[in-house]
């Protein structure tokens, strides 16, 4: 296997309160992977999102990133924070210009390019996430969704590596949630790692490549979609619930389980068709 792009071990973490959000935690994860985090409420998982562009820094462990170890100090915070973006679920908290336009730009320029090479990168971004007739307004009024593309543009302007996103579809209607879905699509199939949290066993079933489940802090279950979600008993333990394709799949005629458990509605119609 190739040396993964993020690579923890033992890392852990409290806050100044005492609450201790994550405890030991191991994690690699490859470059072009695409990685759901499970949890309830309180889990760690936003902990865990702030640790992975140095936001937050552990009070133990170890935080390896394309085979350097992270040493926290400015220019290597600076250098990472240029290949892991991480947009967190409530835009108006990262919002830093007046203008969507200063939020898309502000970035490439924090990077050093120029500001015809900056306007060039808003340009593209603002194409892909529809945001071209936004770039004049202030983004702090704009609706929620909007707020939300404008966000995660202002991140894909720089071009990170990776993608990390806590609760990308809450408050999207869904219209702007299939869109933002093509483009986590389209952006994979670019090359880029994305991990996101989300509650939606259904989602998480057909999309992750790996599904990890945080429970206090801690890592509980990581594997396979059809593994990890199939496991009803597990997944209510952790207040979650196995995706209904799967549900529909255990309650099949035991011969027609010797397929491999569906992961969306047209695998699961094809097992359904064979009888």
């Amino acid at each position: 296997m190739n040396q993964p792009m993020i690579d923890i071990q033992g890392l852990s973490f409290r806050y100044p309160e005492g609450n201790e959000a994550l405890h030991n935690i191991d994690l690699s994860i490859q470059q072009g992977e695409r990685i759901a985090v499970l949890g309830s409420n309180g889990s760690g998982k936003s902990t865990l999102f702030l640790m992975l562009n140095g936001l937050l820094k552990p009070d133990s462990g170890c935080y390896c990133f394309d085979g350097k170890k992270i040493n926290y100090k400015k220019a290597d915070l600076t250098a990472l924070r240029k290949r892991v973006a991480v947009v967190m679920q409530d835009p108006d908290s990262q919002f830093f210009a007046h203008t969507v336009y200063g939020e898309l730009s502000f970035g490439p320029l924090n990077m050093g390019l120029s500001r015809n090479n900056a306007a060039q990168r808003v340009e593209e971004v603002s194409q892909r996430l529809n945001l071209a007739n936004l770039l004049t307004r202030q983004p702090q009024l704009l609706s929620f969704g909007q707020k939300k593309r404008v966000l995660t543009g202002a991140f894909l302007s720089m071009k990170p590596d990776v993608l990390v996103l806590d609760e990308p579809f809450a408050g999207l209607d869904p219209q702007h949630a299939t869109n933002f879905r093509e483009l986590l699509d389209r952006l994979h199939n670019e090359g880029m790692t994305i991990i996101q949290s989300t509650h939606d066993t259904g989602y998480a079933l057909e999309w992750a490549d790996r599904v990890i489940i945080l429970h206090e802090g801690k890592i509980m279950e990581a594997g396979h979609p059809t593994v990890i979600l199939n496991n009803e008993a597990m997944l209510q333990s952790f207040g979650l619930n196995r995706p209904t394709v799967l549900d529909i799949y255990a309650g099949l005629p035991l011969h027609l389980q010797t397929y491999s458990a569906p992961r969306n509605v047209e695998e699961l119609k094809q097992i359904i068709s064979s009888i």
